[in-house]
């Protein structure tokens, strides 16, 4: 998948089920880059990269599932009566849905739940 944004920047960004990857991210700009060590989506280890060459490795154990941080927000938000998070907007996760259901529909990939709507 490559997804612009409106500042120009680009994401490059891939998935399996059916191959082994090496569960990396990196993130690069214009003055280095960022490894986050696998699995990206709950890191211990990452690694700074300026652009001459020098390096930085952090390392922070990373405790819980990763659910926790979820599990905190939604119970500050019912605590002080929010009906959204204002660090996940509701237009946030909808976009990132409408984002998802666009490249399910160029893969060809449909619900039960979606044949009402793309038909």
């Amino acid at each position: 998948m490559i997804l612009g944004y409106a500042g120009g920047q680009l994401a490059l960004l891939h998935s399996s089920i059916r191959t082994t990857t090496p569960q990396e991210a990196t993130i690069m700009g214009t003055e280095g880059r960022i490894r986050v060590h696998a699995p990206f989506w709950r890191p211990s280890k990452m690694t700074i990269v300026e652009e001459d060459g020098a390096e930085q490795v952090i390392e922070a154990p990373f405790e819980g599932d990763g659910y926790q941080f979820e599990a905190t927000e939604v119970m500050n938000c019912l605590r002080g009566d929010a009906l959204q998070s204002a660090v996940m907007p509701l237009d946030e996760s909808l976009d990132i849905m409408e984002t998802m259901d666009r490249i399910r529909a160029q893969w060809g990939l449909r619900y039960p739940a979606d044949q009402e709507q793309w038909n």
